[in-house]
């Protein structure tokens, strides 16, 4: 299956400023200067535009459009939904997500990403990153067939209202997490059960956990200014320097 893959060219910078460039190898890049509708579209050039919600129309799980800096706010029962050509990326053992993010308050454990697989008759599979009261990320993988889930955790990267870059993903039998372009953890992962596969039922969210066919929970609150994401582990310093590039002209501050 075609995943649609970006060659790492110059990305639309806002007022077509010249800036730092993605990898090769782009996926999907969400920027959130829609403004307005149900949908968030794509600038990757593949097409991969996502859904607000939890249907093409409007309903009470959709964020509010923000304009100054560019973003979708989130309310704690709000959520976005990729279409499974970005789905299908988290099914090798190597990817990468990066993010432009703030979240309202650290109450709870607080899903930005995750989605569950239950497969009739088969193993029930997981995948979330999401933040923890004390504000570290956590970056879980897990399986009910498998004998333990593989977890890593960075504390202290997340403070209410304050906007992060946070990236994450799997290198190599390494999960990883980034904070500011930086490597903040590494651990090994035993992928064993845990994988999914292109005809697994899931359907990832940003926002929330959903686990499939049910109603997605743990509601993330906050905003999102942007989301990025590749089908291997591919240059964070580079990826970060464009998303702290376009953060700047919409007046979002990172180190």
């Amino acid at each position: 299956m075609s995943l649609g893959l970006g060659l790492g060219l110059s990305r639309n910078h806002r007022g077509g400023a010249s800036g730092p460039t993605f990898p090769a190898g782009l996926v999907a890049d969400y920027d959130f200067r829609d403004g307005t509708g149900q949908v968030l579209t794509d600038r990757s050039g593949n097409g991969h535009h996502a859904q607000l919600g939890a249907t093409t129309g409007v309903d009470a799980s959709d964020p509010t459009w923000g304009t100054t800096p560019a973003r979708l706010i989130l309310d704690g029962g709000d959520y976005v939904i990729p279409p499974p050509a970005v789905r299908n990326v988290f099914t090798p053992p190597g990817y990468l997500i990066a993010t432009v993010l703030k979240a309202a308050n650290l109450a709870g454990n607080l899903l930005f990403w995750g989605f569950d697989d239950l497969v009739t008759g088969g193993a029930r599979k997981y995948q979330a990153v999401y933040t923890a009261p004390e504000g570290s990320i956590e970056l879980l993988l897990g399986s009910m067939d498998a004998t333990s889930d593989s977890v890593i955790s960075a504390s202290s990267i997340v403070a209410a209202d304050t906007w992060v870059h946070i990236a994450w993903g799997f290198a190599n039998g390494f999960m990883k997490i980034y904070a500011n372009g930086t490597l903040v953890k590494t651990g090994t992962v035993d992928f064993t059960g845990k994988l999914f596969t292109t005809t697994d039922a899931y359907t990832p969210v940003i926002g929330a956990y959903k686990a499939n066919s049910t109603t997605p929970t743990n509601f993330f609150p906050g905003s999102i200014a942007r989301w990025t994401v590749f089908p291997t582990h591919a240059d964070v310093a580079a990826v970060y320097a464009v998303h702290k590039f376009d953060a700047a002209a919409e007046g979002i501050s990172l180190p």
